[in-house]
């Protein structure tokens, strides 16, 4: 007796929407503000899968990227092509709004549905999925930008750094609400050394480093920030233009490589040698790192610990660093607090 049978495969698919920045302020932008996933719940693969976005941008909003973790995403098809039991795929889209977009609640749609998959599904009660953000404008809060007449050189070793004083002034004499500081018309060779990051910003839109201020209800009217800029050539024939960015809500400093904590004194001792000092917390261990072109960073063999909030300490080259500072054309530090990343 012969017996006949069949194996199908069958799929459960299911498409989400996360909103990961939820309101968008007029005449800003926001990275990452959608995520599109697709997830197949199995039992068996998924080939073919094609998910449509039904949704329309309102005027004056665009997708500034898409980033597909697998396939292709063009004229409003991903083509996310084949999805493992148990797997997902990801679509991240960045989200701009002009300065005369409208305003209100989810007012910015994204919808997604699934329009193809070579398996029959098992449901079809996940296979489409919507979200939405916000567009606020913060009223007659605009800040005014002054920054100091001239960029003030360091002298000695650190010739190759300048300082900027840039004061961000709340016209209504209210707290300042968080923002990005926005540093422009750069020459290529100039480097702003305390940048919280980079973005893109701006029309036409470029790629600019930012400091980022997290401002608070009870915060001041009138903020200060301080940019310092590195050259190696030490002229400081450029002129910085500043742009703002006003923010609905504080954020967190992104990740970025390891960032050490600001000097705050950077003295030359008459023999040459270079004594540094930092804000530190007492009883923490802090390592030293020493750069002369803020590049490539060398790290002293021994950390040490601080005796109270003060820490102080001397380079005078061999065993610490490679050679006195007094021999060198230049030298840069930065202290990272070892025992806080250990907490962490």
């Amino acid at each position: 007796m012969t017996s006949e049978f069949s194996i199908t495969a069958l799929v459960d698919l299911e498409v989400s929407i996360d909103v990961l920045n939820s309101t968008l302020v007029a005449g800003g932008d926001a990275l990452n503000a959608f995520r599109v996933s697709v997830t197949n719940h199995g039992p068996s693969d998924a080939s073919g899968v094609e998910l449509l976005m039904t949704s329309v941008l309102p005027s004056d909003v665009a997708f500034t990227k898409s980033v597909a973790t697998d396939g292709a995403f063009a004229s409003g098809l991903w083509d996310v092509g084949f999805v493992p039991a148990g797997h997902s795929a990801t679509l991240t889209f960045a989200v701009q709004a002009g300065a005369d977009a409208v305003r209100g609640p989810g007012v910015v749609p994204l919808a997604f549905e699934m329009v193809a998959v070579n398996e029959p599904q098992s449901s079809i009660a996940d296979d489409a999925a919507s979200g939405a953000l916000s567009i606020v404008i913060i009223e007659e809060t605009e800040p005014k930008v002054t920054v100091t007449a001239t960029i003030e050189q360091q002298s000695g070793p650190f010739s190759g750094l300048f300082i900027a004083k840039v004061t961000v002034t709340n016209k209504k004499s209210e707290a300042l609400p968080s923002f990005r500081l926005y540093v422009n018309n750069l020459p290529e060779d100039v480097q702003v050394y305390n940048a919280s990051g980079a973005r893109t910003y701006g029309v036409p839109a470029v790629e600019l480093p930012y400091l980022l201020y997290d401002g608070s209800a009870e915060g001041p009217s009138s903020v200060s920030l301080i940019v310092v800029f590195f050259r190696a050539t030490l002229t400081g024939d450029f002129t910085p233009v500043y742009e703002v960015e006003l923010l609905a809500a504080a954020e967190e400093m992104p990740d970025t490589a390891t960032r050490g904590l600001d000097v705050t004194l950077m003295k030359v001792l008459s023999n040459g040698d270079i004594l540094i000092e930092v804000a530190s917390v007492p009883g923490h261990e802090y390592a030293i790192e020493y750069s002369e072109d803020m590049t490539v960073w060398d790290r002293v063999f021994q950390s040490i610990s601080a005796p109270a909030n003060r820490l102080q300490w001397i380079d005078d080259g061999p065993p610490k660093t490679t050679v006195r500072p007094s021999q060198v054309r230049q030298r840069f530090y930065r202290l990272i607090d070892v025992t806080a990343e250990i907490d962490e």
